[in-house]
């Protein structure tokens, strides 16, 4: 499972984020998840249908820049920040 937060430049949780998890075995090639939105809070879950070894989120929020997160582990906390967008 990916549990983390996106938040905006000032440390403010971003409700209603969209997150997309791009997940990778050892061998085999990336997997699209389902989309989950941020909480209130900006908080989200992602349940995984195994342990990859990479991880990239694509996440999108209105008004903010979209933000590509690399993940090398994922039983971490992620927090993501988000930026004005141009």
């Amino acid at each position: 499972m990916i549990q983390g937060r996106v938040v905006d430049g000032d440390g403010v949780g971003v409700a209603a984020a969209r997150v997309l998890a791009n997940v990778a075995r050892t061998e085999g090639p990336y997997e699209h998840l389902d989309v989950v939105m941020t909480d209130g809070d900006g908080a989200f879950t992602i349940p995984l249908p195994f342990d990859p070894v990479e991880c990239l989120l694509e996440v999108r929020a209105a008004g903010l820049a979209d933000n590509n997160h690399y993940l090398t582990r994922v039983d971490l906390p992620v927090v993501v920040v988000m930026h004005a967008g141009a």
